[in-house]
């Protein structure tokens, strides 16, 4: 739905941001737009000036989510050694009792 009040560049900006949203297809934003080239491009540079916090933001969060994920698997190396090593101690338990 097109805004009359809105510039064409600002109109071009929200539908590439709802298409973010919808994962609608670039290439038909980009086929539409083909004869507003400029509005087109200044609307794609401003969606990637505002979209590079959430980028780094995301990419910071992936970033623990791989330590985190990496720390769960020493731990469960961690709790198969264990476990490994319990049966000859409870076999040494029964030994003595």
């Amino acid at each position: 739905m097109e805004d009359k009040t809105l510039s064409l560049t600002d109109q071009i900006y929200q539908e590439l941001v709802d298409g973010l949203k919808t994962e609608q297809d670039y290439t038909h934003l980009r086929a539409k737009y083909d004869a507003s080239k400029g509005p087109f491009y200044n609307a794609l540079g401003r969606l990637f000036r505002d979209m590079w916090p959430k980028v780094q933001e995301f990419n910071e969060v992936q970033g623990k989510l791989d330590t985190a994920g990496l720390k769960l698997d020493q731990l469960d190396q961690q709790i198969k050694e264990a476990e490994s090593s319990l049966a000859p101690l409870e076999d040494r338990k029964n030994a003595l009792n």
